[in-house]
């Protein structure tokens, strides 16, 4: 790129310098002048002009050349920043593109782990209820048989007392004090031997 506009503000000076030629040509043809064409006040004011082109066309040619350059490479660097993000985009793109490919999968497999984790706590809280029914059964049955025991002891007692008044209104009734003084005696007997 440097050389393009050296090459440019070559060919600028030289197209300054053949205008300048042709200038002096042209003054040194025009009619009524018979002097030479370097004493006329034209001439040194063409070479004057030729002069301030030549002397400021080199700091005018660097300033310029030096824009040109940043600007060069203001749009080399934009070009790659494009570049850069073409790129960035490509790759999110394909990795887009993978994931919407792999979403399938990806649905499939969160799917099955989560009918996995159902089964899991379904079996999980199935054997935790088993196990919370047993322990009712089992209380249930503690209580139906702690109520039968209770209920036989009761009728037990019932059937006790109710006998031993049977009994002793039956030898109220049948037996005379002699032999109620002998039975009574005999238990008392039976009872210290036990």
């Amino acid at each position: 790129m440097t050389n393009k506009s050296s090459n440019i503000i070559d060919t600028a000076q030289n197209a300054v310098m053949d205008a300048a030629d042709n200038v002096s040509e042209i003054i040194g043809q025009i009619d009524g002048h018979d002097e030479v064409f370097y004493q006329s006040a034209e001439f040194w004011v063409g070479v004057a002009f030729v002069l301030v082109v030549v002397l400021l066309a080199k700091p005018i040619g660097g300033l310029v050349k030096s824009m040109l350059n940043k600007r060069i490479d203001g749009i080399a660097k934009r070009i790659q920043d494009a570049a850069n993000l073409r790129d960035d985009a490509q790759k999110l793109l394909a990795d887009y593109e993978k994931k919407f490919l792999n979403a399938d999968k990806e649905a499939e497999a969160i799917l099955a782990k989560s009918q996995r984790e159902i089964e899991y706590f379904k079996k999980e809280n199935l054997s935790k209820l088993e196990a919370e029914m047993k322990i009712r059964e089992k209380d249930a049955e503690d209580r139906i048989k702690a109520a039968k025991e209770k209920a036989a002891k009761e009728i037990s007692d019932l059937t006790s007392e109710l006998t031993i008044k049977t009994v002793k209104t039956a030898i109220m009734k049948n037996l005379d004090n002699k032999t109620q003084d002998k039975l009574i005696d005999a238990s008392i007997s039976l009872i210290t031997k036990l």
